[in-house]
Order: structure tokens, then C-alpha cells, then sequence
């Protein structure tokens, strides 16, 4: 299926550095090893945030009309040159739904 999508479109836009925009937002912080994963719970202003993020990668494909590439946001997604420390199971238990 993806060699198709790359043969189809040369030109496949990717999301990228979601946790990072997110760390440098006032008033939203990163689980210590889950990072953004937890957001997707809230808190609502966060989880918000996260949200717009996704949505200005979908628009700019869009409006460059080129497929994208979304990952979801899980710690084990990320490389290892990644800036925030490397991921470890977690320590503290995940934040409840609310």
C-alpha cells in the first residue's frame, strides 16, 4: 500500500517535532516519559493544542495537495536522536480519561 501511495505521489508531506511545538507552549505540559501521548486525555487546553498542531499539517497539505503521513502520539514513535530524554517505560501511571 505505501509503495503504491509513493508511486502515485512522489511528494508525501510528514508531520514532525508534535512534543516539541507542544513543550514550548505556555500551560501545557509533557508526561516525564510518555511526553504528548497522554494529551489525547487532556487537559482539555493541551489536549486542544495538540489538536491544532495535527490540523496545520493537514491544512498545509491541503492547500499543497499532496498526501500526509500522520503518526500517532506514542513515546515509541520517536527516534533515538530525538531532543527529549529517551523513552522508558513509564514510571507514574497514565492519566485517566477525563
Amino acid at each position: 500500500m505505501f509503495s503504491s501511495l509513493l508511486a502515485r505521489h512522489p511528494l508525501i508531506l510528514a508531520e514532525c517535532a508534535v512534543a516539541e511545538r507542544l513543550r514550548r507552549l505556555p500551560g501545557v505540559e509533557l508526561h516525564p516519559t510518555l511526553y504528548n501521548s497522554p494529551l489525547v486525555y487532556g487537559p482539555s487546553r493541551s489536549r486542544e493544542a495538540m489538536a491544532s498542531i495535527y490540523l496545520e499539517y493537514i491544512a498545509t497539505a491541503r492547500k499543497a495537495g499532496v498526501p500526509i503521513l500522520l503518526s500517532a502520539p506514542t513515546c515509541g514513535s520517536m527516534p533515538r536522536a530525538w531532543p527529549l530524554p529517551e523513552c522508558r517505560p513509564p514510571s507514574t501511571p497514565m492519566p485517566s480519561p477525563s
